[in-house]
């Protein structure tokens, strides 16, 4: 499987998924996403309805992707991912 197959298969799994259902292997194939989707013109964003300004500092304080997820984890929040350039995304 080429890296544009694998990009593929990860955005179809991960895309419209709570953030608080993925497993351990889901979570680590999202942060990959995360930091090398750029390369594969991929946007990843993690949509929560219900942030707090508490949330929110604490996000703006996050200094990894680690650290954003496990403030994330702690209030409804659904994956997003666009491919640029596909034409479409998945939610």
């Amino acid at each position: 499987m080429d890296d544009q197959e694998r990009i593929s298969v990860l955005i179809e799994n991960l895309s419209g998924r709570d953030l608080a259902m993925l497993n351990e292997q889901e979570k680590e194939d999202l942060k990959y996403l995360m930091r090398a989707g750029r390369k594969f013109n991929v946007s990843v964003s993690l949509v929560s309805e219900s942030l707090s300004d508490d949330m929110k500092s604490k996000l703006a304080q996050a200094c990894s992707i680690e650290a954003q997820l496990k403030i994330y984890q702690h209030v409804c929040t659904t994956v997003k991912i666009l491919q640029l350039g596909a034409g479409q995304s998945k939610s």
